[in-house]
């Protein structure tokens, strides 16, 4: 079982043969893959112990089935390994809590996620805590990913409010609806969340207008036995609504909710310090390393080499340079990196990508900044 295999051509041996093949990363053989298939129809490709392994990781990979009809406030609580999941650890701090039905709330799981060291262990520890958990960085970083992949893998129901300026109260409370022929309150997403074991994303949060968001104070306080604090609806005759004690907030911002210094965040807004310090964790996200950006575009486009790979991370690492150096007045992401990286193997012209996918839109000196780059970069 444990017996390599050999290549009926060559006469390479391996426990796995597919690389070595024309067109293939490692090729080193005199065929094609295909070549092969048709001349050895019957020959295997993997030895025993490595098709093992490779179901296995497969297997792995595979999100959990949801459960139809789950009822959200029966679900069974349950730990989940945070090496195994994550690959971080936090000294005595070994698991994190979650589900084990999958309710229809739950995030779908991006196998490809990356997630970045830092930023995991500080989400993670809030969950664990019961603590407000601020992430905040550029735009494109993958704040709200980052939320929404640790839910993914542990089951954890989420909901999202996308804040704006224009939001009233009532949008995130509630408000008197006629239902049914009869006037009552319906509530909003905050409530609502509230009594279920759901986490809430409060996406750009520092968009708000402060007044309202004045409103999320009482909730971001933990009462003595950890538990988020509690809101009135005033609107609903006084109604007192807890939170559940599987409750968690999880809010992402560009500014931190202390202003836009560079003006590249039009519509967010100083917030009230009160309601800043009440997230008692924060963290930074910025853009991923060159080399965890590549592990992403390898595996969405497989048909690109190894060099163009490097050459695609390192273009985007030398804007972000400029970027923050102030010689650019836009930063990219890797929302923008991906976009590029699209565009190029379509066209197979890194610069014309470039121009249609991000240069085209810029003012003339950073056009000329990014493009000057890329032509350094890619020759």
């Amino acid at each position: 079982m444990n017996q390599p295999i050999t290549c009926k051509v060559c006469g390479m041996t391996c426990h796995n043969l597919k690389p070595h093949f024309i067109g293939e990363r490692n090729a080193s053989c005199t065929v094609t893959l295909a070549e092969y298939q048709n001349r050895y129809p019957d020959a295997p490709l993997y030895s025993e112990i490595f098709k093992k392994k490779l179901d296995e990781l497969v297997a792995k990979k595979q999100p959990p089935v949801r459960s139809a009809g789950v009822d959200i406030l029966k679900m069974t609580v349950q730990e989940y390994p945070l090496k195994e999941l994550f690959n971080v650890e936090m000294g005595t701090m070994r698991t994190i809590y979650g589900f084990k039905e999958r309710h229809e709330l739950v995030p779908e799981i991006d196998p490809e996620y990356q997630f970045p060291p830092e930023a995991t262990k500080i989400a993670l520890l809030g969950l664990r805590l019961n603590k407000p958990t601020m992430i905040h960085g550029p735009t494109g970083s993958g704040k709200t990913t980052l939320a929404e992949q640790i839910a993914a893998r542990i089951n954890m129901p989420v909901m999202r409010i996308n804040h704006h300026s224009d939001m009233y109260s009532y949008d995130i409370a509630g408000q008197m609806k006629v239902i049914d022929g009869e006037t009552r309150f319906e509530h909003g997403p905050l409530p609502f969340a509230m009594q279920r074991p759901i986490m809430l994303i409060m996406d750009e949060w520092d968009a708000i207008n402060p007044e309202i968001g004045m409103m999320y104070q009482p909730v971001l306080e933990r009462r003595p036995d950890e538990i988020l604090g509690s809101i009135i609806l005033t609107a609903a005759g006084g109604e007192k609504v807890d939170s559940h004690p599987m409750f968690r907030i999880v809010a992402t911002s560009n500014t931190c909710g202390l202003g836009d210094d560079k003006g590249h965040y039009q519509g967010t807004q100083i917030q009230n310090l009160a309601f800043v310090s009440r997230f008692q964790l924060r963290v930074k996200l910025d853009y991923l390393k060159p080399e965890h950006e590549q592990k992403i575009l390898e595996k969405k486009f497989p048909k690109l080499s190894t060099d163009e790979f490097k050459l695609l991370t390192k273009t985007a690492a030398k804007i972000r340079e400029q970027y923050e150096g102030g010689r650019l007045d836009v930063p990219y992401s890797l929302r923008d990196l991906i976009n590029w990286t699209e565009l190029y193997v379509l066209l197979g012209d890194a610069q014309k990508a470039m121009t249609y996918s991000c240069t085209s839109i810029l003012p003339f000196s950073d056009a000329k900044t990014v493009s000057e780059i890329v032509q350094r970069i890619w020759g």
